[in-house]
């Protein structure tokens, strides 16, 4: 599913051509541009795996493991003429942010472990589940400070920008272009998927977590909904472990909409730069 939002992402990019229509490269500071190493595929995989299986369940609250690439400079005279090379060095190091692949395999682990011990492991359990009210209060009000969150981001946006209406018009294209196919992915994509494979009407289940929608759709991480996506799932009727165990990996991992739009995102600033981009890259995009 994921794979199938990128594409519906980069195929309305690419009709629409939000960046294409405007010159904007300016705005965002063409100067600043720079080369750098690429990641493959040989880098990603190592790096999940290493997220995958954490050193210090600890660290994962802080930190992810990456690989990165620094730039090196070799100098190299030769006949009194002076070479300089740049090459990317590899070096696998950490980034800020939670090791949210970690966090969930160990809690996981954890938890497992923890079950199949009732008599000895109920304490843990019970702290995990003071921990975990104390989190749901800290989240609903952290949500309610959302509105005046926005606007703070939104104008310190807008203060940065050198033509407030040239880069207004071409965000609003950005935006219409994002709100077209995310309304192709929730409106019809999932909708008809969930009919074939169950026989129902989704339609029904997001009347049913308005709330968890709402919040995911306005923050950048959607495991912040996660207690309203709980409490909405009890008053469907689905089972509560079933949702607790289930809920952070989907939400963490099957991201369509947020596959759409680094798909887009990525279109979208070669599009800016003035950058054509082939098939083939369009399909590495994707």
């Amino acid at each position: 599913m994921n794979l199938l939002g990128s594409f519906i992402g980069l195929v309305a990019t690419v009709l629409i051509n939000p960046g294409g229509r405007f010159g904007v490269l300016s705005l965002y500071g063409a100067d600043r541009l720079t080369s750098a190493g690429k990641l493959s595929m040989v880098d990603i995989f190592p790096d999940f795996l290493r997220n995958l299986v954490p050193d210090n369940i600890l660290k994962t609250l802080l930190y992810s493991t990456v690989t990165t690439y620094t730039p090196v400079e070799s100098v190299l005279n030769t006949n009194g003429t002076t070479n300089v090379t740049v090459f990317y060095q590899r070096t696998v190091g950490v980034t800020s942010g939670p090791n949210i692949l970690g966090i969930l395999v160990s809690s996981l682990v954890l938890g497992i472990i923890a079950g199949s011990r009732d008599e000895k492991t109920r304490p843990l359990i019970a702290l995990a589940e003071a921990v975990t009210e104390v989190m749901t209060v800290l989240i609903e009000k952290t949500v309610s400070l959302l509105p005046i969150a926005m606007i703070s981001l939104i104008a310190s946006a807008v203060a940065r920008m050198s033509s407030l209406e040239q880069s207004l018009v071409s965000l609003a294209m950005f935006v219409a272009t994002s709100a077209a196919y995310l309304a192709v992915i929730a409106l019809i994509v999932l909708p008809v998927f969930y009919l074939i494979v169950l026989r129902r009407n989704l339609f029904h289940v997001y009347a049913a977590i308005t709330t968890p929608l709402l919040t995911a759709f306005s923050l950048t991480s959607s495991l912040i909904a996660l207690p309203d996506l709980f409490k909405a799932c009890d008053r469907l009727g689905v089972i509560p472990q079933v949702v607790r165990t289930i809920a952070p990996f989907l939400t963490s991992f099957n991201a369509n909409g947020s596959a759409a739009f680094i798909a887009s995102a990525v279109c979208f600033t070669a599009q800016v730069i003035g950058h054509p981009l082939n098939v083939a890259q369009l399909i590495g995009i994707g």
